[in-house]
């Protein structure tokens, strides 16, 4: 769906798309644009907007966006045959309002790739899921990315000894308070189940789910005038050969 269309990636660029990842798109997309919310990422360092985003090294650079992942204002309807997103929407304090917008920016049947960590498999594993009915509300009342609402749970809850920060609980925490500037608070907490309600809240019909460690939930999804998710939204819905077990259960 990807080979040689026009798409778009919120963050980037990523290993997973890499020529060595486990879903190798960069080498077959015929030119891939990027967004990102600043001019300097704890991932990507400095950047700038313009026409610099390099994804590959045989591939034209992309034009580099600088704006939330939630406010594609600069970007006309319907414009990109493809978006990716790895790892961007734990990140963005109100995913159903930002899937809403990369939608937006999808040509009618152009398709979505979104890889979100699964909390099973990542340092949020002690924190309660997210439920659907608590995105349902952040929604409703327009949650900006200036939001503290989980601030304080994620520093004392996430398994530090799984991240960079080792033992370094003082950098931890500055910079979780200082989210606004580094980003890396993870708002919310996702199983597969909930990525499909949200896929299917915001329109898309859903083509496939796929989990994968160490600690990926992706989901492709297609912007079309129907859809019927019945099969992925059933109660009995399972995926028996998930490695986290609570998309087992």
């Amino acid at each position: 769906a990807c080979a040689g269309k026009k798409g778009l990636e919120i963050g980037g660029p990523s290993a997973i798309f890499t020529w060595k990842g486990k879903i190798p798109l960069y080498s077959v997309v015929g030119s891939l644009d990027a967004c990102n919310f600043s001019g300097t990422t704890m991932w990507e360092g400095t950047i700038s907007e313009g026409n610099h985003f390099t994804f590959h090294p045989k591939k034209e650079p992309g034009f580099q966006f600088i704006s939330e992942a939630s406010d594609l204002r600069s970007i006309t309807d319907a414009t990109y045959d493809f978006l990716l997103s790895s790892h961007v929407l734990e990140h963005c304090a109100n995913p159903l309002k930002t899937l809403r917008e990369w939608t937006r920016v999808l040509k009618e049947e152009g398709m979505l790739l979104l890889i979100v960590p699964h909390r099973d498999g990542t340092f949020d594993h002690n924190r309660e899921l997210t439920t659907f009915e608590h995105l349902l509300q952040d929604e409703s009342v327009n949650m900006g990315e200036d939001d503290t609402t989980h601030m304080d749970e994620f520093i004392t809850k996430i398994d530090l000894g799984m991240t960079s920060y080792g033992n370094d609980t003082a950098t931890f925490e500055e910079r979780t308070r200082k989210n606004q500037e580094f980003r890396g608070m993870h708002h919310h907490t996702f199983d597969a189940r909930l990525v499909i309600k949200m896929i299917d809240h915001t329109g898309l019909q859903i083509t496939n789910v796929q989990t994968m460690l160490p600690f990926h939930i992706v989901i492709a999804a297609q912007k079309m005038r129907s859809k019927n998710n019945d099969r992925w939204l059933g109660t009995e819905f399972r995926l028996p050969r998930s490695p986290f077990i609570t998309d087992r259960n």
